[in-house]
């Protein structure tokens, strides 16, 4: 299975991710570096601030920087398809899969262009959670989204939100619906963190892994460092688990 990296901020001056071209292209060959074979890019998409066509026109236009920076071709125009087929051929680099990291808001499974906003070319939506607490009403959310429109949802870093802490029925409820959870690399590290992580594993979730790299210093690409905790506390079948349901999730199976 290819080793990929779920959660992150490699596009330039889209988010609080990648401030520039020349960061980006640090944090892809960092991650190259590190054995990544593909990145899902998960910008930001806040629903209160932005359409979702305005989003993915920045969205593309931030992918293209990178683009041509790399090629000596002298494009006329990037259509979404070529751009998407460009951005999974960078040399020397991971291949990239767009996608974004939609924020939950009021209202949100009613929404007729969420699916817009899914990675390319799949069915799965990173949803981002309050950092509130949770009740009744963001369980049926996200239910409805998984279940009567299809989605095939991943919860982004799912073990950062107070409410995964603090209120254990609700978030077993979310856990246990048709939803996948993503968790961050830098959360395997610490011991205050590490052991609700590795329960997450231990339940047979198997969530997917992500670094969620904004830059080159604090939240720098860490991935390889969270799969070596993984493998040495739980084994390698468990990782390889978490690499296929990445795969199926990424659109690299069918």
């Amino acid at each position: 299975m290819p080793v990929i990296d779920f959660h992150s901020h490699i596009l330039p001056a889209i988010d609080d991710g990648s401030e520039s071209v020349e960061m980006s292209l640090g944090m892809l060959r960092a991650m190259k570096a590190y054995g990544t074979d593909l990145v899902v890019s998960t910008s930001h998409f806040y629903g209160r601030r932005s359409t979702v066509d305005e989003f993915l026109e920045r969205r593309h236009r931030a992918a293209e920087k990178i683009v041509r920076a790399l090629s000596e071709t002298d494009f006329g125009s990037l259509t979404p398809a070529i751009l998407s087929e460009s951005m999974r051929c960078l040399p020397d680099l991971p291949e990239v899969r767009l996608g974004c990291e939609v924020a939950f808001r009021f209202g949100i499974d009613d929404d007729p262009d969420l699916g817009k906003l899914c990675i390319e070319g799949t069915n799965t939506l990173l949803l981002e959670l309050p950092f509130g607490d949770w009740g009744e009403y963001e369980a049926d959310v996200v239910q409805a989204l998984a279940v009567d429109r299809g989605f095939d949802v991943v919860l982004a870093h799912f073990e950062r939100f107070p409410a995964f802490r603090k209120n254990a029925p609700i978030a077993d409820r979310i856990a246990s619906l048709p939803v996948t959870l993503q968790v961050n690399a830098e959360d395997l590290l610490p011991m205050m963190t590490r052991g609700k992580v590795l329960d997450l594993f231990r339940r047979r979730i198997i969530p997917l892994l992500g670094s969620d790299a904004h830059n080159l210093t604090d939240r720098a690409p860490n991935l390889d460092k969270g799969r070596e905790k993984i493998a040495r506390k739980l084994g390698e079948s468990v990782l390889a688990e978490s690499d296929r349901n990445a795969a199926r999730l990424a659109g690299l199976e069918g």
